[in-house]
């Protein structure tokens, strides 16, 4: 089309026709020029370009008529446009488009954008010459200017495949890599990410960073997600990190292989990808991919990464920080976890790869142990194909291979495991047994019919000092059907063990009846006898298995009187191991042999009822003397059943009440009761009651036994009251235990010092200090007592005011002196050394008696003298049933006797204090502790209130002169608690007496205080002024009792003068109990200003009220004192003289 001056368009313009003109039809506001881009209409494009039409209108849109020449490829229209000043970089307007949209609708493009969307690489090669010769820079085409969704020139290039036009940009430098769009997204994550491969191999061509990650992902990680192997392959050629972990912990490798791309898989291997990689597994620990493959039960990702070179025999580790969960302890490797959870490709894959296939998890278990347990039979017969495989290895619970399929009753296992090693059956355990033994012992059928199948040998013994056979264990755990299939398969039924037992004495000892029976009825000698000579016979009435004996008895051959290695029958060893039922067994034996000897005497004399009654066991001992053994056979020590030690005589007692007839009597050389040899004067008798032979003097009592029908009186031994010498041992060993346990902790009992004279002084202190007095009460003097003279020499040197006044309220003052004159006596006579002599102790120091001697020689000296106070009077008193009076001579000589009996020789201090210890705290006056006594089945007391009869209970004649009478027995107390017999109480005196208090005011209050006497009840102590009451007291009014004291005062010889007293005032009145008196004090008080006639001498003194409350004042006159003190205080409070 020609534009010259002629044509219409020319003639219009020239004429004033405007070439801006806007199209009012369009409603995009366009101008002539966009209407000739649109057109095609280069040449009047051209025209209007001519004719200086603007060049940069924009419509609606925002595009200009180069957006438009550009996307339509109008080359001379575009190159006119960029010379006459057209900008290349203007944008359209933004659109808010999704990325999917059409081209025309993305916002913010440049012309040069839509050249690219329109894929018109001429326009761009304009814009890239265009650009090298513009001067102005705002003019020059910017190729990275972006889109509303981010996108540059450059970045369409790649993505509209226009690779040439791309690198020219490169090359020229007139685009950048690292651009990024909207959501800073780099050009190789895009490329990935639209899944255009050669767009991403043209950017690892050009060198971009192969590790940047976007939104958490790595080039790499992406390529696999988008499933781009040739992608990954330019990756991992282009150097990218083929290990790095997602947010998820997943590798890359893994991704891979989890989505079943094991192309990618491949080339991550080749490139040496680690196919190991330890990451954090299940409960912090440390796992491989091969874990985690297996873990899932995904074979194919397990068999990939084996064969891929990884870690195959690593089990699981513990945390980065040291969490060690079970799944870790468990030490199990891949090869463990493959068999556990049957995973055969798996295990063969491993196997291939050269596994570890003996390595141990933490319970020491293989690979095939696992399998086994598991049942899993395909991987057993993989295991069992590896030629490394060792069929010996054990776990902790010591089984192998073999043995643990036998335990699972995997008999397949089993099976497949004997077809590789045919001997495996035969290995032992580490106590010596083989398969069948074990089997057999558990009572497993099924184990052991499997076992006999495989033809193992029945007869192989266990490798032990037992060296039982199958044979013996099947008896010993009683299967019926387990023995009778042994015997079938051919086992040995006589063989016997190392102690020489057979099957028939195992059976008897675990009282397997049933068994015995089937072992007699497959003709097992009944009479084999073992090491110690018993046979079968002998163990079962040892162990009292009576349903066995009935069936020796019955059913066999047994000789009833063999004799055994210590030469005892069956009828001895029953009555030496006596159980429950020894009564019921014993009649099994008469039914069966009516004829059985019951007197045999076995290897030490002892004939079935000796070893009966030692045993204590009396209805075996009633069955035999009722069945006619005889009474009076000693054995070998010379003892029958009455010289036995026993701990009671009661059984004894019921014996000899049950003989009907009189027994044949016994013979001997010697009395049988104390040993003493018969002479022509010392003539044999007979105890018609029990047949043994006596002398004379023990048979000296007579009585009629009239169950014998002999009326007349005959003669018969009993004896009662003492102890026997089994019970002495029994005590001593008792008491000693129990007081080592329960010993009270007393201060004099804290012996710190082996100086036996400086025990021997505590022990006198003490002993004397409680005599009458209660242990709580002792104590605080005592301690105070051995504060202020620690030993014998500082007592010694002691003035008696200082003894009397630390001993002051505990009564009884003579004891207090007789410690003093003791200690001054041992200092000037012995050298301060205690004398050890029993005799030098009582006769010689002051106030010390038999029981404080022998108290001092056991304890300090530990010599076994005896004691007796009140708590072993007691004690002794309930043990031996002694009621008679205590205060009669021949009551204390047996009670002394019985002490001396006790006492222990080798600790004879320590079983002193038990029985005064048992006395004070279990054995005590009021409701004893007899359920916790130590020697309660010696208290004969105690057994008595005990038992529902007292046939059991000794007793003595109807006139013995020691037992308590019935008269005597209060109703109203325990049997034990009428022990000892009481003493009748005796009434207390009543005594009167006037108390007349002196004071006087110094400094402080003071009060006369007087010195008593040193014969009477307080001598030696301070005491106020006392008046002893005259028998008219009664008959006196109130006046003449005052004139009454002062007239006494006055007559009082202790006053060098006379002194002059008035005006007495009654303070009141208090009582004190002496042990013997009842005493009432009548108190009065009076002032006294003659302090020149009452001067303190030794026998007289002024105390204040501090002195008088820590001087050697007796309790009765603190008690008056505290009585009077008030009144006194409210006199002189008020001023007032009285």
């Amino acid at each position: 089309i020609s534009f010259d001056n002629e044509t219409f368009a020319s003639l219009l313009v020239d004429r004033g026709a405007s070439v801006d003109a806007i199209d009012p039809t369009s409603t995009l506001n366009e101008s002539l020029l966009h209407k000739c881009a649109r057109h095609h209409y280069q040449q009047a494009g051209l025209y209007l370009i001519k004719k200086g039409a603007k060049i940069n209108h924009v419509n609606k849109r925002g595009e200009t008529a180069l957006h438009l020449t550009s996307q339509l490829g109008l080359e001379q229209f575009t190159k006119a446009l960029l010379e006459n000043g057209a900008n290349p970089n203007l944008q359209t307007h933004q659109t808010l488009s999704t990325n999917d949209e059409q081209i025309s609708n993305v916002g913010l493009q440049t012309p040069i954008h839509r050249a690219v969307y329109a894929s018109q690489e001429r326009i761009l090669d304009i814009y890239i010459q265009f650009r090298e010769k513009i001067t102005e820079e705002n003019l020059k085409p910017n190729f990275n200017i972006q889109d509303e969704h981010g996108q540059s020139v450059f970045s369409l290039t790649l993505w509209m495949n226009m690779l040439t036009i791309a690198k020219q940009l490169l090359q020229i430098r007139h685009a950048q890599l690292e651009i990024k769009d909207r959501e800073q997204t780099p050009l190789l994550a895009q490329a990935i990410s639209k899944q255009n491969v050669q767009a991403a191999l043209f950017l690892l061509e050009q060198g971009v960073d192969v590790n940047e990650k976007t939104h958490g992902l790595s080039p790499i990680q992406l390529a696999v997600k988008y499933h781009l192997p040739s992608v990954v392959e330019a990756l991992c050629r282009n150097g990218a990190n083929m290990n790095v972990i997602d947010e998820s912990g997943n590798s890359v490798l893994w991704n891979a292989l989890d989505s079943g791309q094991e192309d990618i898989a491949s080339i991550l291997a080749k490139f040496g990808c680690d196919s190991t990689q330890w990451s954090d597994g299940p409960d912090n620990c440390r796992q491989t991919l091969l874990h985690r493959a297996i873990d899932e039960n995904n074979e194919s990702v397990a068999c990939f990464l084996i064969k891929s070179g990884c870690d195959i025999n690593s089990p699981r580790q513990p945390g980065v920080n040291g969490e060690t969960p079970d799944i870790c302890k468990s030490l199990e490797s891949p090869l463990h976890l493959a068999a556990q959870w049957g995973l055969e490709r798996v295990v063969s894959t491993l196997i291939e790869y050269h596994a570890d296939i003996n390595k141990k998890d933490a319970e020491a278990n293989t690979p095939l142990h696992v399998a086994i347990i598991n049942q899993h039979t395909t991987i057993i017969n993989l295991l069992l194909c590896a030629p490394s495989l060792d069929l010996t290895q054990r776990n902790k619970q010591n089984q192998t291979p073999f043995a643990c399929s036998m335990v699972a009753k995997n008999n397949e296992a089993a099976n497949l495991i004997l077809k590789r090693e045919p001997r495996a059956a035969e290995q032992l355990d580490n106590k010596g047994r083989n398969f069948l033994h074990v089997a057999v012992q558990n009572g497993d059928i099924e184990s052991v019919l499997f076992l006999l199948t495989v033809q193992v040998n029945v007869n192989n013994r266990v490798q032990d000092a037992s060296q039982f056979t199958p044979l013996h264990l099947c008896v010993q755990i009683g299967s019926e059907i387990i023995l009778r299939n042994l015997i079938l398969a051919g086992a040995n039924i006589n063989d016997v063990t190392a102690n020489r037992r057979s099957a028939l004495h195992i059976a008897a000892e675990n009282n397997r009846a049933v068994i015995c029976a089937i072992l007699l009825e497959n003709h097992i000698h009944a009479n084999l006898t073992d090491a110690n000579q018993n046979t079968a016979l002998h163990l079962a009435v040892q162990h009292g298995h009576s349903d066995v004996v009935r069936c020796l008895l019955a059913e066999s051959d047994i000789d009833v009187l063999t004799l055994n290695s210590k030469g005892m029958n069956c009828l001895h060893v029953l009555a030496a191991n006596a159980q429950g039922n020894a009564q019921v067994i014993f009649e099994q034996i008469l039914t069966h042999y009516p004829t059985f000897p019951l007197d045999i005497q076995d290897g030490q004399g002892n004939t079935a009822l000796i070893l009966a009654y030692k045993n204590g066991h009396g209805q075996l001992c009633r069955a035999l003397v009722s069945a006619g053994a005889n009474l009076s056979i000693c054995n070998n020590d010379s003892l029958s059943i009455f010289t036995t030690p026993t701990a009671s005589k009661a059984l004894l007692v019921n014996i000899l009440d049950i003989i009907t007839r009189e027994p044949p009597w016994g013979e001997s050389e010697t009395c049988l009761e104390c040993g003493m040899k018969f002479t022509i004067t010392n003539r044999r008798h007979h105890c018609r009651h029990c047949g043994r032979v006596l002398c004379k003097r023990c048979s000296v009592n007579e009585l009629p036994i009239m169950k014998f029908n002999l009326q007349k009186p005959v003669r018969i031994i009993m004896t009662h009251h003492r102890f026997s010498k089994e019970e002495i041992l029994i005590c001593r060993r008792s008491l000693l235990a129990w007081y080592d346990t329960n010993k009270r902790k007393l201060p004099w009992r804290d012996w710190h010092d082996t100086n036996a004279n400086i025990v021997a002084y505590r022990v006198l202190v003490s002993e004397l200090m409680l005599q009458q007095t209660q242990v709580a009460t002792v104590i605080r003097y005592y301690e105070t007592w051995m504060k202020q003279w620690p030993d014998i020499k500082s007592l010694a040197e002691a003035t008696e005011d200082d003894v009397l006044k630390c001993w002051a309220g505990l009564g009884y003052y003579n004891r207090a002196r007789n410690l003093h004159k003791c200690a001054q006596l041992i200092i000037n006579e012995y050298n301060g050394e205690f004398p050890n002599d029993l005799d030098i102790l009582i006769n010689r120091l002051p106030g010390v008696g038999r029981y404080t001697a022998g108290a001092v020689s056991s304890i300090a000296f530990s010599q076994p003298n005896p004691i007796l106070d009140g708590n072993v009077i007691r004690v002794l008193s309930r043990m031996r049933c002694i009621g008679s009076d205590l205060k009669k001579k021949s009551t204390t000589d047996l009670l002394w006797s019985l002490a001396t009996d006790l006492v222990c020789p080798e600790r004879p201090g320590d079983f002193n204090q038990s029985l005064m210890e048992l006395g004070a705290t279990v054995c005590t006056p009021q409701k004893p502790k007899c359920t916790i006594c130590p020697v309660q089945n010696q208290c004969l007391a105690y057994l008595k209130q005990t038992q529902k009869t007292l046939i059991d209970i000794e007793e003595c004649s109807s006139n013995c002169i020691f037992c308590l009478k019935s008269e005597n027995i209060e109703s109203n107390r325990s049997l034990v608690e009428n022990y000892p017999r009481k003493k009748t109480k005796i009434k207390q005196r009543e005594e009167i007496s006037f108390i007349l208090i002196i004071y006087r005011l110094n400094l402080k209050l003071e009060f006369l205080m007087i010195k008593q006497k040193q014969s009477g009840l307080l001598s030696g102590l301070w005491s106020f002024l006392e008046i002893n009451s005259s028998n008219d007291l009664d008959q006196m009014n109130e006046h003449k009792r005052k004139n009454f004291i002062i007239e006494q005062i006055q007559n009082m010889t202790i006053f060098n003068k006379t002194i002059n007293i008035e005006n007495i005032k009654l303070a009141g009145q208090c009582r004190h109990l002496f042990s013997h008196i009842d005493k009432q004090y009548i108190i009065y008080f009076a002032h006294c200003d003659q302090n020149e006639i009452l001067i303190s001498t030794s026998q007289m003194q002024w105390f204040n009220e501090e002195q008088l409350q820590t001087s050697a004042i007796s309790t009765a006159m603190k008690k008056v004192f505290n009585s009077a003190l008030p009144q006194i205080k409210l006199k002189t409070s008020n001023g007032e003289k009285v």
